[in-house]
C-alpha cells in the first residue's frame, strides 16, 4: 500500500507531496501555535489549504481510483493521530525500519483528533469515517467515537449537526468490508500501537463489547447520548425529520437483538 515511491497504482510519492504542501500551508496560517493545538474554530481559517490538497489529489485520480486514494490519506492522518511518540532514538529507528506509516505520516506535522474530525466533516466523509473506525480495534474504536462526540457536542453548528446524523446513519448501514487491504493494513497498525496507548478509556462495562453481539450496538447506545446533548440545535423540518428516521431504524435494530422482541411494547420503546 505504502511502498515509497514505487511504480504503478501504489505510487503516492506525488499524492504524498501535495497533501505535504497542504499541512505546509496551514502551518504556516497557524505560526506561531502548532497545528497539534487547533481548536475547532481556528479550522475554518486555517483547515482550507489541507481540504483543498485532497480535493487536488481526488481530481488529479478521477480517471483511475480517486476513493481510494481519499481512504488512503485519511489512513495516514489517523494513522498520525494515534501514533504514540518515540520513547527513545532506538525506538524511532525501529519504526522508521518496521512501521510505514510512520514513515509516511512524518510528511506531516504533529496534528490532534480537531483536525481529522474537522477534515472528516469538512470532505462529506462520514462513510468513511465509519469503515476506518471500525477496523480499529474495539477499544480505540469506542475512545475514538467518544472524542468525535465531545468534538462534536461543543460548539455545535449546523455542520456539526448534519455530520453527526449522517455518521449515525452510516454506523446503522455498516455491514462490514472483509478483504480491504486498506482497512486490513490500518487494523494492523492499530492493534500494533494498541499497547503503547494506555491513555485510551476502558468504556463503560454496559458498552464492552460481546463477542456474540452485533458491533454496532454500543456505538449506537454512543450516538444516542449524543443525540440527547445536540437535539436543541437539530433546526428545521429536513434536520428533525432526518433525526427521527434514524430513530425510527434504531429502534428496529434495536428490537431485532432483543431475545424475544415481540414482548416489548411499542410504548416502552417509544419512551
Amino acid at each position: 500500500m505504502f511502498e515509497a515511491c514505487s511504480q504503478g497504482p501504489l505510487n503516492i510519492c506525488e499524492e504524498m507531496t501535495i497533501l505535504h504542501g497542504g499541512f505546509l500551508l496551514a502551518e504556516q496560517l497557524f505560526h506561531p501555535k502548532a497545528l497539534a493545538e487547533l481548536t475547532k474554530s481556528d479550522w475554518e481559517r486555517v483547515g482550507r489549504p489541507i481540504v483543498e490538497a485532497l480535493r487536488e489529489i481526488s481530481s488529479a485520480a478521477a480517471h483511475s481510483q480517486p476513493f481510494a486514494w481519499k481512504k488512503k490519506a485519511l489512513i495516514i492522518i489517523w494513522a498520525k493521530v494515534l501514533q504514540p511518540h518515540p520513547v527513545t532514538p532506538s525506538d524511532t529507528e525501529t519504526r522508521w525500519q518496521e512501521d510505514l506509516f510512520f514513515s509516511v505520516g512524518n510528511m506531516i506535522p504533529t496534528i490532534n483528533h480537531t483536525i481529522l474530525f474537522e477534515l472528516l466533516k469538512s470532505l462529506e466523509a462520514s462513510g468513511l469515517f465509519i469503515q476506518l473506525l471500525m477496523a480499529l480495534p474495539t477499544t480505540i474504536c469506542h475512545a475514538e467515537l467518544e472524542r468525535f462526540l465531545e468534538h462534536v457536542t461543543v460548539d455545535t453548528s449546523a455542520e456539526d449537526v448534519a455530520f453527526f446524523l449522517d455518521v449515525w446513519w452510516e454506523v446503522m448501514k455498516h455491514k462490514g468490508h472483509p478483504q480491504d487491504p486498506l482497512l486490513s493494513q490500518f487494523s494492523a497498525m492499530a492493534h500494533k500501537y494498541l499497547p503503547a496507548l494506555d491513555e485510551f478509556p476502558h468504556p463503560p462495562k454496559r458498552l464492552r463489547s460481546d463477542p456474540d453481539a452485533c458491533p454496532t450496538m454500543p456505538l449506537l447506545a454512543m450516538l444516542l447520548r449524543g443525540l440527547t446533548q445536540i437535539q436543541s440545535r437539530i433546526l428545521g423540518p429536513g434536520r428533525k425529520c432526518c433525526a427521527l428516521a434514524n430513530l425510527a431504524d434504531m429502534l428496529t435494530v434495536f428490537a431485532l437483538t432483543e431475545d424475544d422482541p415481540q414482548e416489548v411494547s411499542a410504548t416502552v420503546y417509544l419512551d
